[in-house]
């Protein structure tokens, strides 16, 4: 049985990565996912004593893993996923996988917020257990900024059935983006109007299980993100067929130039760069749309949840090797 390991479950309508990667890990590879909730209260659904206590999140992991220990995950648990610096509270002969979705060094070098303790954390957790990168960039940052090699790179994958191209008519051509915040690159979006009058630029704004609906509206997908591990509403959109005019950041990191999916432009790249982009990706719409859903093709959920399980179970005969005195083989994704 394996568990995931977080700070919210997807129930909430919240639509970051985190959570999303959760309801993969249940859906796909049958986990029981076990979060402490993020909102008011930060309530841990098993554990409601914990509403009441004023607590750092790195506190908050300590007593998460602990609890989750004295009541009995160990017994059950055959592998543990954890999301970042939220494996520190299990103790070190649990069979705990760290996720690395990028890391908030590599948010603090490109402008955005971190912590030093939120670093710190992370940094110690990486430290403990073997790390999980969800692509290449998340790799690189975890071995740039923390000196540890990713034991494997498991990209993100999507579920297909549901996330895949639909008809759909508009009166003029819809450029769709996900979200406001400067990090993903708010402030270039919202500059699209002036330079793009006949579109419309339009916020997913979906909550759970909306997402697949609202991709089905537009006509492109405009991503000027700053920082990524491996962004699920990239890689959703894609496989909906839309065109992408994105940031070389995460998946597409050293990327940059036209592909069959789209544009992918520099971080430095001006909203004046986006709208040319978005031009041209909308004017080619159908061959990019179909070069967007082929190249998502080879990142199904079903390949995603495989490699996984093939990671976890090499991950367990290393470790059975090791306690056998064996010498143990190392592996890579």
């Amino acid at each position: 049985m394996i568990a995931h390991i977080s700070y919210c479950k997807r129930e909430d309508g919240h639509l970051g990565g985190v959570p999303k990667f959760g309801q993969y890990c249940a859906d796909f590879l049958g986990a029981k996912c076990i979060a402490w909730h993020a909102g008011h209260g930060a309530v841990f659904s098993d554990f409601p004593q914990a509403a009441v206590l004023d607590l750092s999140e790195e506190q908050k992991a300590i007593l998460l893993g602990a609890h989750l220990t004295k009541t009995g995950l160990l017994d059950w648990a055959d592998h543990i996923i954890a999301d970042g610096f939220w494996a520190n509270g299990f103790p070190l002969y649990a069979p705990v996988t760290v996720v690395c979705h990028g890391t908030w060094a590599e948010s603090a070098k490109r402008g955005g917020y971190a912590s030093k303790r939120f670093i710190e954390e992370q940094d110690k957790a990486f430290h403990r257990f073997p790390v999980v990168a969800v692509s290449e960039a998340a790799a690189r940052q975890l071995k740039e900024h923390h000196g540890v090699e990713a034991a494997a790179i498991i990209p993100n994958g999507i579920d297909l059935e549901r996330f895949k191209p639909r008809p759909h008519a508009s009166h003029r051509p819809v450029v769709i983006h996900v979200s406001n915040s400067p990090g993903k690159g708010g402030l270039i979006v919202d500059k699209l109007h002036r330079y793009l009058p006949d579109y419309e630029i339009r916020y997913l704004g979906a909550k759970a299980g909306e997402e697949a609906e609202k991709f089905a509206a537009g006509d492109c997908f405009v991503f000027p993100s700053v920082h990524e591990g491996d962004s699920y509403a990239l890689i959703e959109a894609m496989a909906c067929g839309l065109p992408v005019v994105a940031s070389a950041v995460g998946r597409l990191e050293g990327w940059e130039g036209r592909q069959d999916f789209g544009f992918v432009l520099p971080r430095e790249a001006s909203p004046t760069d986006y709208a040319e982009a978005i031009r041209a990706a909308i004017e080619d719409r159908e061959d990019f749309a179909r070069g967007a859903r082929s190249y998502m093709e080879s990142f199904s959920a079903q390949r995603w949840a495989a490699a996984w399980l093939e990671f976890l179970g090499a991950k367990g005969e290393r470790k059975m090797a090791i306690n056998a005195g064996v010498s143990a083989y190392s592996y890579s994704g």
